[in-house]
C-alpha cells in the first residue's frame, strides 16, 4: 500500500511550522507487509543504534504470531533519497494491555483519588480501544523510526504526524502514541505538541554505567561500600545451587513452552503491560539475531527455575524479557543473581552501559542503575478525551520508590 502525503497548508501564523514548498519535496510510502519494504535501502539506512529497526529484529517480529498485532512500515524520500523510516503497531487495549488496579490502606482523600484512579484504568482495559502506537510495545526507547540526523527536527516530526494521521483514518484508532523520549532526546519530539499531542511522563528506564576501570566482577564489588557488597556477597552464596547455561536456537525453541509459562507468570503480575508477545517470539529472535540475541537459563538440579533475555548493540547491552519461578525466587535469591549476572556480562563483554528497562526500579538502584526518566507523546482523536490526557495520565503514575546508590562516596 502506498500512501502519498496529502497537500499541506501551513497557516502564516505557524513560522515554526515546515513550509509547504518544503513538505512537498518528501514523499511517504506507507506498507502493511514486511515483505515489501525496500530491505536493501532499509538496511543500508538505519545504524547499529537501533537494532530493533534493523532487518533481523523486525523479520523475528513479522514471521511471530502476532495475533491482533498489527504493523505498518513507513518510508520517507527527498530526490529518491531515503530520508527517514517508520514502524507503527496497531495494539487493541484488551487482555493483553493491563493497566493494574490495586488497592491499598490509604486516608479518606487518597481512597477517593485512588477511587477515581481504578476507574480510569478498569475503563481502559475493558472498552476495547486501539493504540497506533510509534514505537516498540516490548522495548524501553524510542524505537519507532530513524531519520538522517541532517534533516531538521520539525521536518521529521511533521512527517511522522502526517503518517500517524494517515494510519489513524486507515485503522480508526483513537489513540496515536509516540514513545519513549529521555531529557536529552526531548527537544525533537516536543514538535508534536503543536499537533495536539500531550506530553506525559512515562515510567523511567533504569540504565546503569560500566565503568572503564571495572575489567572484571570484581572490580564491580570493590567500588561498593560495604553494605551493598555484603549484600551482593550473601545474594551469590544463596545462589550456590544455580546453574546457568546460554541456550541454543535449538534449545530455546524446544524449551519455548516453559519460557512463554514462566515469562507469562511475571507478565501477569506487572502493573502495566502494554502487549503480551507472541508465542514464538523468543526462538524467532535467536534464529534471527544470532549471537546478538541470548537467553540465559537457571537451573536448580537439573530443573528450569529462571530464565533472562537480552541483546547486544553498539558497545549496549539491553536486559530484555524474563521468567522465573516464584517458589524458587526466595531461597536461591534468582532475581538478585540474574541481576548481578547481567552486570558480570556487561563488564565481560566491555559494554559501555547495562540498559534494564522498567519495572523493579528500587531494586535495579541497588546494583548501581540510575533512573533515565522517559516522556511519551500520546493523541485521543476526541478533543475532549485530549484535553483530558495529561490528568488521566497522573492518575495513572506507578510505582513509589525509593532511589538508592550502592557504590562508595568516593568512587562516583
Amino acid at each position: 500500500m502506498e500512501i502519498a502525503l496529502p497537500d499541506l497548508n501551513c497557516p502564516k501564523s505557524s513560522p515554526q511550522k515546515p513550509s509547504k514548498e518544503t513538505l512537498d519535496a518528501f514523499e511517504v510510502q506507507i506498507f502493511k507487509q514486511f515483505d515489501n519494504i525496500p530491505k536493501a535501502e532499509w538496511a543500508d539506512f538505519v545504524p547499529d543504534s537501533k537494532p530493533f529497526l534493523q532487518l533481523p529484529y523486525m523479520k523475528a517480529f513479522d514471521i511471530s504470531d502476532q495475533q491482533d498485532l498489527r504493523t505498518f512500515y513507513a518510508c520517507v524520500r527527498r530526490d529518491k533519497q531515503l530520508e527517514g523510516v517508520m514502524v507503527f503497531h496497531l495494539i487493541k487495549m484488551d487482555d493483553s494491555f493491563k493497566i493494574e488496579a490495586q488497592e491499598k490502606d490509604l486516608a479518606t482523600w487518597d481512597k477517593v483519588s485512588h477511587s477515581i484512579k481504578n476507574w480510569v484504568k478498569t475503563t481502559l482495559n475493558k472498552q476495547g480501544y486501539s493504540l497506533l502506537l510509534c514505537g516498540n510495545p516490548f522495548i524501553t526507547g524510542d524505537h519507532g523510526f530513524h531519520f538522517n540526523p541532517c534533516l531538521d527536527q520539525s521536518i521529521s516530526f511533521h512527517l511522522l504526524n502526517e503518517v500517524t494521521k494517515t494510519l489513524q483514518n486507515f485503522t480508526s484508532a483513537p489513540f496515536a502514541a509516540a514513545k519513549d523520549f529521555n531529557e536529552k532526546q526531548i527537544a525533537g519530539p516536543k514538535t508534536l505538541l503543536r499537533y495536539n499531542y500531550k506530553e506525559v511522563f512515562a515510567q523511567p528506564n533504569m540504565v546503569m554505567d560500566i565503568r572503564e576501570e571495572w575489567k572484571a566482577y570484581a572490580d564491580y564489588l570493590a567500588a561498593m561500600s560495604s553494605k551493598y557488597r555484603v549484600r551482593a556477597k550473601r545474594a551469590r552464596k544463596g545462589g550456590r545451587l544455580l546453574e546457568t547455561k546460554l541456550l541454543s536456537a535449538q534449545e530455546i525453541r524446544e524449551l519455548t513452552p516453559e519460557l512463554n509459562r514462566m515469562y507469562n507468570a511475571v507478565f501477569d503480575k506487572a502493573d502495566f503491560h502494554m502487549q503480551q508477545t507472541p508465542t514464538d517470539y523468543f526462538p524467532n529472535l535467536k534464529e534471527q539475531m544470532a549471537d546478538q540475541f541470548q537467553i540465559k537459563a537457571y537451573y536448580v538440579e537439573g530443573q528450569l527455575v529462571a530464565f533472562i533475555s537480552y541483546f547486544f548493540y553498539d558497545g549496549l547491552m539491553e536486559a530484555h524479557l524474563m521468567g522465573y519461578e516464584q517458589s524458587f525466587n526466595r531461597e536461591h535469591y534468582l532475581y538478585q543473581n540474574v541481576l548481578y549476572d547481567l552486570v558480570e556480562v556487561a563488564i565481560n563483554m566491555n559494554c559501555r552501559k547495562l540498559i534494564l528497562g522498567r519495572t523493579a526500579m528500587e531494586i535495579k538502584s541497588t546494583i548501581g542503575a540510575v533512573a533515565e526518566q522517559n516522556y511519551l507523546f500520546i493523541r485521543h482523536k476526541s478533543h475532549i478525551t485530549n484535553w483530558a490526557l495529561p490528568a488521566i495520565f497522573q492518575r495513572l503514575s506507578t510505582e513509589e520508590w525509593v532511589p538508592r546508590s550502592p557504590f562508595k562516596q568516593e568512587s562516583k
